[in-house]
């Protein structure tokens, strides 16, 4: 028998991202993480390793600095990154022969994002700026220890101007302090100038292959409209600034590209059914003209389902790869996409074909991917037992290697493997996906209580990958189900209908995936909880609102109150949903919002509810938990509540929060289920 996995365990995960192929492909250079057990938050190195034989090699000082975003340079002698080893994030090169270093930047707030030219090494950075620095000529000099400390004592003390409706952020823990993304171009001798004369927040500069051009996403509008981006293009050195997209709705979260020879940008955006439902999807604009061509259509729907898919509850830290890439030969798009529980890379044809072809076929969810580099491409990817890895593939004979073993401490230790099965919607018009984890070290012929646990979104999916907190629940003698509800991505715009994920839909597939687990003999059908973060949060809470068949459950990050929750965070204005003619009618809004209100339903939970939010959500604020605690304590005052409020956590705690709070935060989820689901649990109110 072997350990027991537990919160605690997660201390020793090291977490990979953001591999880079040297051009030879002879070699790769990756991102390791793990959490500093002095003060719970990350750290994070690169590692170079061999193609062939696997041999690794730290390249920076994981002690006195965190490395990000490695890139080769196009001859492979240099390598560039993002290192915070003087304060800020600067750009570095280092010297992959005699391996000296030097600092190219020096940014008043460091970079946050950088591209490189092929030909040379003359970079384009995303770097935030205050307008009062660029007007004093400071934006480009990096403060010193005593002067950051100095600034941000005066800046915790100073008050906050707001004259823009939009003016909070979940990945700012809070109020916009008018920092805004600008983009800096820096030259082989480390020279820097601000690009273009851009007047407006710019993210994600990139070089056509001849690095004669350049594109990024803009944000020119003001008001409500101020967080939609649009496609711009001008020349290499910032000239000939023009904006192709109108009302585009580029997705931000990865770069664009060129095509091959840079008369077109591609970009990927949301695609929106007829009948509802929506998936991210591939587009091209013209850089003559701005005329816009669907990259992808519903011909090979069923190939990819659109591209990412939102992957969601796996133990990943740390920046990925682009999502999509052009190939070395402009003939092709490599993307990854999330489709029926696997997360694989695919390559799209651009010779107006729309073929699709599958290029990963392997059991595994793939987290990044470099393109192929003579004949190998690098990757990282997990599985049911895996902690992502780094593995090499031949692209002659589609075998692979995984290269790395950061996570060999996992062998040590008693893991559970899910089972899949899919079960019939209840109005039989599909099927879901649900996966069952029975309890670590299961007895044969004994019941065990179960959790049903919601992902969030609703547009993301679960994949074939390993998550921690399903580990610790099973090695705590309780099963878990998950499963990919209709509203869903990673099977179709039909399946990802806000009708279904919104309205009754979900809720009956959720309470049919339970059912259908019930049926393979090892769950006690008495004693299932449920749990779920953001709208797996809301759909907790109102799965106990509509239901007693839940015995205890946890709600997290969640919504309740969808009238009060107006304004409050980050997400989009009302005004945004009109449709042409229309006007904004407040009472009609807060009318309808009050409709959706579950806080209206509170009197009906009477399951044992444990309430986690940490107090810097911006996403679904605090007030939310506040509101179903208090409700549940003056209305329901006979049901077991708790809430356990985390002071410095945003809505991403169970991701990217401080080591001691997310085992806090799971260890207190285990300890209510065993005390509501199990016999003999212990654990205080």
């Amino acid at each position: 028998m072997g350990k027991k996995f537990t919160a605690q365990t997660i201390e020793q995960v090291r977490y990979m991202s953001y591999p880079a192929a040297h051009p030879d492909g002879h070699e790769a250079v990756y991102v390791c993480s793990m959490h500093r057990k002095s003060d719970g938050k990350y750290q994070s190195w690169l590692v170079r390793t061999d193609a062939v034989t696997g041999r690794r090699e730290e390249l920076t000082d994981r002690e006195c600095e965190n490395a990000f975003l490695p890139r080769y340079s196009g001859d492979g002698k240099h390598l560039a990154y993002l290192s915070d080893r003087t304060g800020e994030k600067q750009l570095w090169i280092l010297d992959l022969e005699d391996g000296k270093r030097r600092r190219l930047t020096s940014l008043r707030r460091g970079a946050d994002w950088y591209d490189m030219r092929r030909d040379r090494e003359e970079f384009l950075i995303q770097a935030g700026c205050y307008q009062e620095e660029i007007e004093n000529g400071t934006w480009d000099k990096e403060m010193s220890s005593e002067e950051r400390k100095a600034w941000e004592a005066r800046k915790d003390r100073a008050p906050v101007v707001i004259d823009k409706p939009f003016c909070k952020d979940n990945s700012a823990y809070g109020l916009l302090d008018g920092r805004v993304d600008r983009i800096v171009k820096v030259f082989p001798d480390g020279k820097m100038e601000l690009f273009g004369g851009i007047s407006f927040k710019a993210r994600y500069p990139v070089y056509s292959r001849d690095g004669q051009k350049a594109a990024f996403y803009g944000f020119p509008y003001k008001g409500v409209w101020e967080p939609d981006p649009e496609v711009f293009i001008c020349a290499g050195d910032g000239s000939g600034l023009k904006q192709l997209t109108r009302k585009g709705r580029p997705v931000t979260e990865d770069p664009p590209c060129f095509n091959m020879d840079g008369s077109a940008v591609i970009y990927s955006s949301y695609y929106e059914g007829k009948e509802g439902g929506c998936e991210e999807r591939l587009y091209q604009v013209s850089a003559e003209d701005g005329q816009v061509t669907a990259l992808m259509g519903d011909v090979e729907e069923t190939k990819s389902h659109g591209i990412n898919g939102a992957p969601c509850s796996r133990t990943v830290y740390g920046t990925e790869t682009p999502c999509y890439q052009l190939n070395k030969e402009g003939s092709e798009i490599w993307y990854r996409a999330s489709c029926e529980g696997y997360e694989r890379v695919f390559a799209l044809s651009l010779d107006g074909t729309q073929k699709i072809r599958e290029v990963t076929e392997f059991p595994m969810s793939v987290h990044s991917f470099c393109l192929p580099a003579n004949g190998r491409m690098f990757f990282t990817a997990g599985d049911y037992t895996t902690i992502t890895e780094l593995h090499v593939m031949d692209m002659e004979t589609k075998k692979y290697t995984r290269l790395t073993d950061e996570n060999l401490w996992l062998k040590e230790y008693d893991l559970s493997v899910p089972r899949l099965i899919w079960v019939p919607t209840a109005d039989k018009k599909t099927r879901i996906q649900v996966w069952v984890m029975a309890p670590a070290n299961m007895e044969e012929g004994k019941k065990y209580p179960a959790i049903l646990d919601v992902h969030g979104g609703p547009e993301c999916s679960y994949t074939v990958d390993f998550w921690h907190e399903f580990q610790a629940i099973a090695a705590d003698g309780m099963a878990v189900v998950y499963c990919n509800p209709r509203g869903s991505l990673g099977y179709g715009v039909e399946f990802s209908r806000d009708e279904y994920s919104w309205g009754e839909g979900a809720c009956q597939d959720l309470l049919g995936a339970i059912e259908a687990a019930a049926e393979l003999g090892f769950i006690d059908s008495e004693r299932v909880g449920i749990t779920g973060g953001s709208y797996g949060g809301m759909m907790t809470n109102k799965m106990i609102a509509k239901t007693d068949r839940f015995a205890a459950a946890v709600t997290q990050r969640c919504l309740i109150n969808t009238a009060t929750s107006y304004g409050c965070g980050d997400m989009g204005f009302e005004s945004r949903r009109l449709k042409e003619g229309e006007s904004l009618q407040m009472m009609k809004v807060l009318e309808r919002r009050a409709r959706s209100c579950l806080m209206g339903q509170i009197d009906s939970i009477s399951t044992p509810l444990l309430i986690l939010h940490g107090y810097k959500d911006y996403r679904c604020t605090f007030e939310q938990a506040e509101q179903i605690f208090i409700g549940m304590k003056e209305r329901n005052p006979q049901v077991p509540v708790r809430m356990v409020m985390f002071p410095e956590e945003n809505h991403d705690i169970t991701r990217e929060g401080n080591l001691y709070n997310q085992i806090c935060h799971l260890q207190e989820l285990i300890n209510w289920f065993c005390k509501y689901l199990k016999e003999g649990g212990d654990a205080d109110e």
